[in-house]
């Protein structure tokens, strides 16, 4: 496997494993409820995942136009535990999830989360196959000014404007890239722009979010998805630090 560089203080405003399995018997409300209980006790609350249905009748006289609902149903499709910490945990009929989200901290707490929130499936449900590992990271990295400009400080590859249009300045962007065939299987989707800010910050940012994925066919075992993941994660790094140049890191180092 090849090196992992690691940041002191990785940028990474948002860190997600999401795992997608087959059941020889789907899971109903009451699974999702029992999945959930042991993530609740450490804290937090859960929302529901679902669908909502409505039957819409108009009702219109001289004096104004109105919508109402003649009918409603709601239904749910999985649960969210979400940890005060930032911590999130997702069950779904056909998928587990977990993200770290505002404090992430390092790669092996968001896996061993991924592997206790898995285990809990497994144990439920009788998986028969994994049919998509993935992993996303979103990362933010506040520009030097509200004026800045010069993206070849920060990429790599800074977005450039066509030769006769270079008395131009960028000023915002977005790419996005999807990337087919890394190491045969391997997936991206690779985005690079820049966003606003968030509360508690005064200048926009640049956003790296590398989201990276296989559909291989799995045994329902965390080992060998747990391979997949490793792999996942050379691929990120290599997406992210082949992107970003060292004077974009130093706050980070």
């Amino acid at each position: 496997m090849a090196e992992i560089r690691q940041l002191a203080h990785p940028p990474i405003h948002e860190a997600v494993i999401d795992i997608m399995f087959a059941s020889k018997t789907p899971m109903d409300q009451e699974t999702l409820e029992q999945l959930a209980l042991p993530f609740l006790s450490e804290g937090g609350d859960k929302v529901a995942v679902g669908t909502y249905e409505a039957q819409l009748r108009p009702v219109e006289d001289e004096l104004e136009f109105e919508i109402k609902v003649e009918q409603s149903k709601k239904t749910v499709k999985g649960l969210v535990v979400r940890n005060p910490s930032g911590r999130h945990f997702g069950f779904q009929l056909d998928r587990v999830s977990v993200s770290q989200s505002g404090n992430y901290t390092n790669w092996e707490s968001l896996r061993d989360d991924a592997e206790r929130a898995f285990s809990a499936v497994v144990a439920a449900s009788e998986l028969y196959e994994v049919n998509r590992v993935a992993a996303r990271f979103i990362n933010r990295i506040p520009l030097p000014s509200k004026d800045f400009v010069d993206f070849s400080e920060l990429l790599v590859r800074p977005p450039a404007l066509p030769p006769k249009l270079r008395s131009g300045i960028v000023t915002d962007f977005s790419d996005h890239q999807v990337i087919k065939g890394i190491e045969g299987e391997y997936q991206a989707n690779f985005r690079v722009l820049t966003v606003g800010p968030v509360e508690g910050e005064q200048v926009n940012s640049l956003a790296i979010d590398v989201d990276v994925f296989t559909t291989a066919v799995l045994k329902p075992n965390f080992q060998d998805v747990l391979t997949k993941l490793d792999e996942i994660r050379v691929i990120k790094n290599q997406l992210f630090f082949g992107s970003i140049t060292e004077s974009a890191l130093r706050n980070y180092q």
